[in-house]
Order: C-alpha cells, then structure tokens, then sequence
C-alpha cells in the first residue's frame, strides 16, 4: 500500500534528469514546496488581513474585500492543488476532490478540477454584492462638491478606495483600457508593507502623496476624509483625488466605491438565479474554449486511423517531448507554468482587460474566468510533471470519471500501488476480466501505457449500431458461453440442451446480430463445428486490420519509450501490460511444420515422377 503522499516517478519517469541526480531530486522538491508555501501563505495573509478589516470596521467595502479575498484565495489554494495532483498521488487530496455534494454528485473533478470551484467562489462574491453591499466605479472629480457639483457621489455608509488610473477618453474609446495603471506607485505599495511591521503609521502612509498614486491609495477612505461633514466643504490640500500625483496628461483617478443595500426576499430569490447563471459561465466557457484549443476527447466512436493519429501526436519522438524532456518530474518546473499564468493575468492583463479597474468585481470575475480557462486549456494538453501530452476519453473529461474493462489481474496490482478500495470495482466480467470506474484524478496518475492501452480497447468495444453483421470480433480473455441444442427424443418430443463452453483468449468471432445493448451473437468454431452463441459485448473487441496495426499491438513500448514490462508509479514490483498479447501456442507451430514437410515430401514425390 503506498504512502499517504507518494511522488510520481516511476517508469520511464524514474530514469528523468532530475530523478538521476538524487541531490538535484532533493533541491528541485524542497524548492516546489518553498514556492507553493510562499504563495498559500501571501494569499492566506492577505485573506487574513481583511478579515481582521472588516472585524475592527464591519464597512460595506471590508465585506467586499473579504469576499474578493475568499475568491483570490480560492485560485490560489485550487493552483496548489492542481500543483499536489500533477506531482503526487494522494488519496486524501482525491477524497476532497471527489466529496459528492447537491449539485456536484461526483465531486468537482469534471472539466479539470479548477472550473467548478471557480465558479463557487465567484458566486459568492456575486451574491454578497448582489444581497448584501451595493458597488459602483466613481470618478474622483464627484467625491468633492467643488468638482462634483450637483452630483455628488456620496451616499450613506459609502466606503471608496482607487482602483485605477483611465484615460481622459476612457468613457468613448474601448482601448483606453490598455493604458490603464495601478493607482497606487511602488513606493505607496512598498510604504504599506512598512506600516504593517510597524516602520511607519497607516495613516502616515496613506496621506503621503507619492508620485503616480491617487487618494490614499491602496487603503479606503470615507468622506470625511475629503470632506467637511459639519460644514458641508471641501477638505483643502489634497493634491490627487481627481488626477495622479505629478499627472500632467490629464489622466484620471478612478474608486471604487461599495455601500450598504437593504436586503429583501425579492432581491434575494432574484439575485440567486442571475448568480447561478453567472457563475456557471465560468464552467461552460472553460469547457467550451479548452474542448476547441485542447487536444480532442476519445469516445468508444473514435476510429483507428483518428486514435492513431492522436497516438503518434503524444508519442515519444513528438517535439515538445524532446525539447521538455529535460524539465521532466521536476517539481519547480511544474510550479512555474502554474504560477507565471496566475501572477501575469493577476497583477498586469486583468487590470487592464475589465471594464471597472483593479480589485472590482469585474476583475475578479474576469480573473477567476481567464486563469481557469488557460490552466484547463494547457491541462488538455500537457501534463505539466510528466512533460509530455495526455488523451482523455469524453466521459472522463466532462463528468469526471469513466468505466473501463481491465483484467482482475491489473485490478489487483492497481490496489497494490494505490491503495485498497481507490480504484473501484463495479462488476465482474466473466472470471478474468472486470467493470473498473476511474475519476480523472487517477487517470492523471496512471503510467502512460496504461492510459494508451485502455483507450485502444475503449475505441475497439463492440456496439449494437456500430458493429454490423459479419464483422470480426476477438475474445479478451478466456470466457464462458452457453451452447444450446435441440436434441430429438423420438416419441418423447424435442428437449433443449445446454453446454459451458470455455473460448480460449483472442478467440476470433464473426458477428450474427444482436441480441440487445449488451449481448452480441456470434458464429465460433467449436470442436470443429461452426455454432451460433450469445457473448457479452465488453468481452470482445474488434478485429479489422486497421485494428491490428503495429502502433496497437506494440503500443507499450512504442508510446512511452520504455521496456512494457515496467515498474508501476509507487511500487517496485514489476507490473505486466494490462491485456496480454496474444501468443503462437508450440502446438500450433508443430503443426504448421508438420503442414510444410507434407508438403516438401508432395513436391518432390512429383519431381521424381517427373
């Protein structure tokens, strides 16, 4: 039974660059784990942060940064995860992935891990600004009366901080966007990490007017901090409420502003649907763009030359293996693809592609959906561990997990290198062979001949509408059938007799009909005599010569560039391809012999007569 957490590097993969160098295996972990935890911890800090915000001053814009925070937090603790997945097996990070709840009866697997929990926390910021706190984008000219007029932005318990810097023009031109800034500089930014440990006071920071920085950025402000309540006048000397400190483009300072909303039933009921929809936008785009950029699914409809050509496009000689070879079960390489994509769409494109500027709503809904959608995308086609592409069948990438046919055999070494009870047995086939439901967790952790040699016989399943009469089918494993005659009694009538038959393994069959969805009758040879039995299609797999091309019969050495018999991710013992080859039986080989010297004797008894 393997460990609670064991590192994937078995195989072909223990012979990678870095698994060769022990002390480089050594440094390359501990250095994936320091980034992982650097990350959780700043994410978790910064959650923590506003919580206590909010804690100290329950404002409507602490409610919504706390919310924002969950939803940030959410990616990062999803980016870890995706990171735990690719680089170890661990059945209790399975568990948490698979926990069925209401609306995710098999756990939040489907469409790669990170849509569905996306999509949750986004919900959740949606609906606490949809229920509970009302949120708007200001410009800093009508947060003072002098410039605002008769249209004064504030409103009872209003709370606004800047979110970013526009363009005189941002409200008629579309790219003025691109131009957008952060509206604090990175010595406000950097001043603010002082006042925390304590360097400088808040309010100090806050009030300091630094290049580039609007209003008190990043911190909130109310309008008592521009203006006098009492007397109803502006507060004097502040110098970047309405344009950056030391502007001279007439570029604009823009806040966003969050207030109290009074909560009623209607709002509530209305606001869920919209929420829901919204939320699962998420879900639906990341399936929809991945499934069009992403390597295509196999269903049991696929055809051999289509499997072949996806074979030979995740082969060994492909490219991208060649040229990633040497970052191969490198922990830090599997980090930093993950980490890049999250850190570049976080803290520079996302900023600059929303319609509300920085730490909105609109940025993180924008966020959650541009980072899922890559990280799922790339996922499709590249296991960011192994550095190599990966297939998947369509039920195992839409819902999560699929059924597979595998000998009892390969079920027990999979218990053995994964634990009891992780890899689920749905039925019985015959005596050797078995119904096995896989989740996409596990399918990411098979050894890739594995993976190859099930999508092979999940294409090659018979099926009533798909396999006509007369085509060729060949058992799996050895089976049984039930032979019925009619036997004639004479005076005592006719009576039905059945006999078991055992078929030996690769026994070929020619197809009658159908009997149902899942019963095939098929005319087989025994003892001599042609006879027509019914045999369960999930025992048999097609037999064409597209089916019987090199690439399929030697698919364990040809797709992972190793020896078949190879050693299973966890386990030391060797662990044998899951369906056996067929073999020429020695009988067989003495009677072609036999068959050739009659021959041989034939011919030349001919050329003497002659």
């Amino acid at each position: 039974m393997p460990a609670a957490s064991a590192v994937r590097a078995g195989g072909e993969l223990s012979k990678s660059f870095v698994q060769s160098h022990p002390a480089l295996a050594g440094l390359d972990k501990a250095l994936g784990w320091m980034i992982m935890i650097f990350l959780l911890g700043l994410e978790g800090s910064t959650l923590g942060f506003a919580i206590y915000g909010f804690v100290i001053n329950p404002a409507a814009l602490g409610l919504f940064t706390v919310s924002a925070c969950v939803c940030s937090f959410t990616i990062t603790l999803l980016t870890f995860m995706l990171w735990h997945t690719f680089c170890y097996y661990d059945p209790r990070m399975r568990k948490i992935m698979t926990t069925s709840t209401r609306f995710t009866p098999n756990g939040f697997m489907r469409v790669g891990f990170l849509p569905i929990p996306a999509a949750a926390s986004v919900g959740l910021l949606l609906w606490v600004t949809a229920v509970l706190v009302s949120p708007s984008i200001q410009g800093g000219a009508l947060l003072q009366l002098g410039t605002a007029g008769g249209l004064l932005a504030w409103m009872p318990t209003m709370t606004c901080r800047a979110s970013g810097v526009e363009r005189a023009d941002y409200l008629t031109s579309w790219d003025a966007r691109m131009e957008r800034s952060a509206p604090s500089a990175h010595q406000a930014s950097i001043a603010r990490l002082l006042s925390l440990f304590g360097a400088e006071s808040s309010e100090t920071v806050a009030r300091r007017a630094d290049e580039g920085s609007c209003f008190m950025a990043p911190y909130a402000f109310t309008q008592d901090d521009v203006m006098d309540t009492k007397t109803g006048k502006d507060l004097l000397g502040i110098t970047n409420l309405n344009n950056p400190q030391g502007d001279t483009e007439g570029r604009l300072c823009m806040y966003h502003c969050v207030q109290w909303q009074s909560i009623n039933l209607q709002t509530l009921l209305t606001s869920s649907g919209t929420i829901s929809v919204g939320a699962g936008i998420v879900v639906v785009f990341t399936e929809l763009i991945s499934g069009k950029l992403g390597l295509p699914t196999i269903t049991e409809d696929t055809s051999a030359p289509e499997l072949e050509s996806l074979i030979n496009r995740i082969g060994a000689g492909s490219w991208s293996r060649a040229l990633m070879k040497p970052f191969q079960t490198s922990m830090v390489a599997c980090a930093i693809p993950i980490l890049a994509i999250g850190l570049y769409f976080k803290y520079f494109l996302v900023g600059k592609i929303d319609a509300d500027g920085y730490s909105t709503v609109d940025y993180y809904v924008v966020y959650c959906l541009l980072y899922s959608v890559s990280i799922v995308t790339l996922m499709r086609m590249w296991h960011f561990f192994e550095c190599r592409p990966q297939l998947y069948t369509k039920n195992l990438w839409h819902d999560g997990l699929d059924n597979f046919i595998v000998p009892l055999q390969s079920l027990e070494d999979w218990t053995e290198a994964y634990g009891k009870g992780e890899i689920v047995k749905i039925k019985d086939i015959g005596d050797h062979l078995c119904l096995v439901s896989i989740d996409l967790y596990q399918w990411m952790h098979l050894r890739s001949v594995e993976r190859t040699e099930l999508l092979v016989n999940y294409c090659r399943r018979p099926s009533q509408g798909g396999t006509e009469a007369g085509a060729k089918l060949q058992v799996v494993a050895p089976c049984k059938v039930t032979l019925t005659h009619e036997v004639d009694l004479g005076a005592a009538g006719k009576c039905k007799c059945e006999k078991i038959v055992e078929l030996p393994a690769h026994q070929e069959l020619i197809v009658v009909g159908w009997k149902n969805e899942l019963m095939v009758k098929v005319n087989v040879p025994i003892a001599g005599v042609m006879e027509t039995v019914s045999i369960e299609k999930q025992q048999c797999l097609e037999k064409s010569p597209e089916w019987n091309k090199d690439i399929f019969d030697t698919m364990p050495g040809s797709v992972d560039g190793q020896d078949p018999e190879s050693v299973s991710p966890f386990s030391k013992r060797s662990i044998q391809p899951l369906f056996q080859r067929p073999a020429v039986p020695v009988s067989a080989l003495q009677a072609q012999l036999l068959t050739l010297e009659q021959k041989c004797a034939a011919l030349q008894k001919r050329v003497e007569q002659a």
